[in-house]
């Protein structure tokens, strides 16, 4: 699903210290988070 998707997401940008993108089906974003130390 979507949630497991973005949950995945959120754990490897965590882990990599980068950035995800979220887009909805429209392909617009819906959210961004940013675990950057910039």
């Amino acid at each position: 699903t979507k949630d497991e998707a973005v949950a995945r997401g959120r754990e490897i940008a965590r882990n990599q210290h980068g950035k995800l993108v979220i887009h909805g089906q429209d392909g617009l974003v819906q959210d961004t988070v940013s675990y950057t130390t910039d």
